[in-house]
């Protein structure tokens, strides 16, 4: 019990519901409940786990039911979700203009420990991740550097312009997607921030949920804070859309942001495949597959939340 105790006071520190200076002793401190109550009332996993384990419907009571372990031992971004601070960086670039006179960015991503389960749906993640954004107004260039030169991953033109984003895979610490969040005031052509990957993320619906975490992590690079609820929820909602739909609680900030005159995106056929950049590292464990659930007297696994 102990342990549980720790890991969830951990947890809330970590993610912006309790204060760091906080002394916990127990799951009857009020500061604790307090603090699980905000977190239930805010990710938007809670009522979805409750009904695919076929448990009663969450109240955001403050207790620690077994669907709110659940929901706290998900993959989940690694920003906190009551403030995100912008001073890290600046992006969202809604004041940049290319020659076709519509707001775009260059990503450059770094194949190096690209995951194997991840490789050979990298181009239909990319197409899917940039027409949800070319739709709300903003286009997306996803390059990489071949022979010397930035080129586009799904055309294989040569593209010219500043980075903006550092896109690249590494193992999160707790986390599985991390970027700078970009300042909606201060953008430049000129801007350059990045965002990580945790490469060992391995979920059943690869195609899918690497979808949505790109598209939350560039959401973060434009701007975009946490939401109860679609893309920009801190643990990924299973089954959204590709596109950025009209029900999620982002769309409406983008469309005002870059427009909502959806762009045209460059080229229709996929570039070559990435550079071998040697032995890239083994799949994980399904992290969105498998979730421990303390019931009071024992341990059990659940299969299937994502």
């Amino acid at each position: 019990m102990g342990d549980l105790l720790t890991a969830t006071t951990q947890f809330l520190k970590d993610y912006g519901y309790l204060d760091p200076r906080s002394e916990v002793t127990s799951f009857d401190d009020v500061e604790l409940s307090s603090a699980v109550a905000k977190f239930q009332k805010f990710d938007a996993n809670h009522q979805a786990v409750a009904k695919e384990l076929g448990l009663p419907a969450v109240v955001t009571d403050g207790q620690l039911d077994p669907v709110t372990q659940v929901v706290l031992e998900m993959p989940r971004c690694g920003h906190g979700d009551s403030e995100v601070s912008a001073a890290l960086g600046v992006g969202g670039w809604k004041n940049c203009h290319g020659a076709d006179n519509h707001h775009n960015a260059i990503v450059l991503v770094n194949p190096n420990n690209m995951p194997n389960h991840l490789a050979p749906h990298f181009h239909e993640v990319l197409t899917r991740v940039q027409k949800a954004y070319a739709d709300i107004g903003l286009l997306f260039r996803f390059t990489w550097m071949q022979s010397g030169q930035k080129r586009d991953i799904l055309t294989d033109d040569v593209v010219e312009g500043a980075t903006n984003i550092d896109f690249s895979f590494t193992i999160g610490q707790g986390w599985i997607g991390l970027a700078i969040v970009g300042n909606g005031s201060n953008q430049t052509c000129q801007a350059k921030i990045w965002c990580q990957y945790h490469y060992p993320y391995n979920p059943s619906d690869t195609v899918t949920q690497w979808t949505t975490l790109i598209k939350h992590e560039l959401g973060h690079n434009t701007g975009l804070s946490h939401s109860s609820g679609g893309v920009m929820n801190p643990s990924i909602i299973n089954g959204l859309p590709p596109e950025w739909s009209e029900s999620d609680p982002s769309t409406s900030t983008l469309k005002y942001w870059f427009s909502g005159v959806p762009v045209e995106v460059p080229g229709t056929e996929p570039g070559p495949p990435p550079p071998d950049s040697g032995d890239k590292p083994a799949p994980g464990q399904p992290l969105s597959d498998e979730f421990r659930l303390w019931d009071g007297t024992k341990t059990r696994l659940f299969r299937g939340i994502g």
